[in-house]
């Protein structure tokens, strides 16, 4: 895929929610989702950025960010199944980069280490975000009860900080449904 068959754009056009709230339902276990609702609110008070992921002319995935001052964090990044494997996932994290020259940019995972039967889509998901560029923060977090690892380029944090990031940024009403786990201390990343 050369340069000009992918673009990224801020949401702007109706039928892209449409692909977008189903796209997200489809990539999406309920357990990591928020209500809509609540996405859509955050856009209409600028807290977040709604990225299109163009290929080809056409609707590929979408990426949103929850907007802090010195750092964002991916909030949803996700790629239509019938083009993944093609680099758009890559494309569209490398454009979030230099779309905010300026700030880190985060990513919470759900946790590679737990045992489980999606662990596999967990470590594909973890290596995907590591080859193109992110670090781990070596911080763990148990996130409205999923057990989450944060990512970052560009960006440190330590609990507290992305605890108060999610206060800050979101929500007092999310930031106490975050609670700090630990990090298992015999990996090495």
């Amino acid at each position: 895929m050369n340069q000009k068959e992918f673009s990224m754009r801020k949401i702007d056009r109706f039928s892209d929610w449409l692909k977008l709230f189903l796209l997200y339902y489809q990539s999406f276990p309920p357990a990591e989702r928020k209500p809509i609702s609540i996405i859509v609110s955050m856009w209409k008070k600028g807290k977040t950025d709604i990225w299109i992921l163009v290929s080809n002319g056409k609707f590929a995935g979408f990426a949103s960010t929850m907007n802090g001052e010195k750092a964002i964090m991916i909030d949803y990044l996700a790629v239509k199944k019938s083009v993944r494997g093609r680099g758009i996932g890559s494309k569209g994290l490398k454009a979030l980069f230099n779309a905010y020259p300026d700030q880190g940019v985060l990513v919470e995972i759900e946790s590679a280490f737990e045992e489980g039967r999606d662990r596999e889509e967990r470590l594909k998901r973890k290596q995907f975000y590591l080859n193109n560029g992110m670090k781990p923060l070596h911080v763990m977090m148990i996130v409205f009860g999923v057990k989450m690892e944060l990512l970052s380029v560009r960006c440190h944090m330590n609990f507290q900080e992305y605890h108060d990031f999610y206060r800050i940024n979101y929500s007092e009403y999310a930031a106490k449904h975050i609670l700090p786990a630990d990090y298992p201390e015999d990996i090495i990343d």
